[in-house]
């Protein structure tokens, strides 16, 4: 299996880079030009094209649409979209509706974890989605992450991550 990423931020370029030194990153993009950048595609769709499997990245709901608008037309069956980009119960639920209209697979993958984690591929992934999907997914996830737990809908997953961020905040105002 390939992996095409889309988002190059804090994130995403340092999975990207653990992907391709792994052998398995078909292609990158991200909505600023990196074009030196490993494995860099001039645009989103050519990534989709190159890769069995994208995951995006990104900054918010918004962006993850405008993402999808782009690729959407690219995707179909044999197709699956990991999103990773911290988003709403409610904007997963739409997003999987659009990729599965398509004929491709979805599957919410939220993470914690900071740089340095994702450095050194100790991020943790919040899966949500078809439980055989995770499965196969997992040596993928695994490459760039210490665990993955599968946590039930891609809605639930999308809560808890939204969750561990409102704890954490919790935590760093009370030390304030």
């Amino acid at each position: 299996m390939k992996i095409g990423v889309l988002g190059l931020g804090i994130i995403g370029g340092v999975w990207a880079r653990h992907y391709h030194a792994a052998g398995v990153l078909a292609g990158v993009w991200n909505r600023t030009a990196q074009p030196g950048f490993p494995m860099w595609l001039p645009t989103p769709e050519a990534v989709v094209a190159a890769a069995d499997i994208v995951q995006i990245v990104v900054a918010d709901p918004a962006a993850v649409e405008s993402v999808l608008q782009r690729i959407l037309p690219a995707l179909g069956p044999g197709k699956v979209v990991v999103q990773s980009s911290t988003i709403d119960a409610e904007s997963s639920t739409k997003f999987a509706a659009l990729v599965a209209a398509r004929g491709a697979r979805y599957l919410a993958a939220p993470f914690t974890g900071s740089k340095p984690a994702a450095e050194q591929k100790q991020s943790v992934f919040y899966l949500g989605g078809d439980r055989a999907l995770c499965a196969e997914l997992e040596p993928l996830l695994a490459l760039v992450s210490a665990n993955r737990f599968i946590i039930g809908s891609n809605e639930q997953a999308c809560t808890l991550k939204l969750a561990m961020n409102l704890n954490i905040a919790a935590q760093m105002q009370g030390l304030s």
